[in-house]
């Protein structure tokens, strides 16, 4: 019954036969969080977006789109397949942690496919494992989107992807691999001001004398002269990124075993 709702889904858009490998599909792309877009804005870069998906061929296929647009993407009549929105900074390295979709998981009412902050991970998995030659097809794909989506507290980007990749790219779905990576308790060192996550999801941090202890010298005196501080908190192994609300700075680091990771801060521009 799914793919045969996937056929009847496809067909007003693309005008293909009924038996043709592929058809055309409407996909929309999700909003960024408001105070991630104006940050983003003041920043001056020119950022821009695009959905990421395989052909039949298994190569790789990008339709530019803006947040909370739709384009129309080409994609063959198979449930399981997997779709990406990256949204960033050409050339720069500074990317939003990616939205995801997987037909027909995340059909709408209207026959539309629903890229979801939440679903970046499921689909990120899958687009490697299709590159992998696995038939995501023959996965419970589903299930997968809803067992992630269930099991991670928070950002779904907290799932342990090392771990879940390997399962997949033997072909099969197992619950029990569905984990969250390590929380660690750090202390890092960020100017004063509203730093938005890179990743929707996440929580903003507010680096301030209410929230922080007062840090000197600024580990980067070359960028920046105001104050600076300490702040204690709870982040998942991994890399992570903030914008400053203003849009002028960049911050990141990557977590793991130390308890004072370094942060490098980047001006927009430079």
């Amino acid at each position: 019954m799914i793919v045969g709702l996937a056929f009847f889904v496809f067909l007003p858009a693309s005008g293909c036969s009924f038996f043709g490998p592929e058809a055309e599909l409407e996909v929309i792309a999700p909003e960024l969080p408001g105070g991630l877009s104006a940050a983003l804005g003041r920043s001056g870069l020119e950022a821009s977006g695009r959905i990421i998906s395989r052909d039949l061929t298994g190569g790789k296929q990008s339709v530019v789109c803006a947040p909370g647009a739709a384009g129309t993407v080409r994609l063959p009549k198979r449930p399981g397949r997997a779709l990406l929105y990256e949204f960033g900074v050409p050339g720069t390295g500074l990317r939003v942690r990616p939205a995801g979709a997987v037909f027909p998981v995340g059909l709408d009412g209207g026959g539309s496919l629903r890229l979801r902050w939440r679903d970046g991970p499921a689909a990120e998995l899958l687009l490697a494992a299709e590159a992998g030659g696995v038939d995501t097809s023959r996965l419970n794909t589903g299930r997968l989107v809803k067992e992630i989506s269930e099991r991670i507290d928070g950002s779904t980007w907290r799932l342990d992807r090392a771990l879940l990749s390997k399962t997949l790219e033997a072909g099969e779905m197992k619950a029990y691999r569905i984990r969250e990576k390590e929380d660690f308790e750090i202390s890092l060192l960020l100017p004063e001001g509203i730093w938005l996550p890179l990743d929707p999801m996440a929580e903003t941090i507010e680096a301030g004398p209410e929230s922080g202890i007062p840090a000197d010298p600024a580990p980067w005196p070359e960028l920046w002269k105001g104050a600076v501080y300490e702040m204690e908190m709870e982040l998942s192994a991994g890399y992570h990124s903030w914008i400053r609300s203003d849009g002028r700075f960049f911050a990141a680091c990557t977590i793991g075993e130390r308890e004072k990771p370094p942060v490098f801060l980047k001006q927009a521009g430079s």
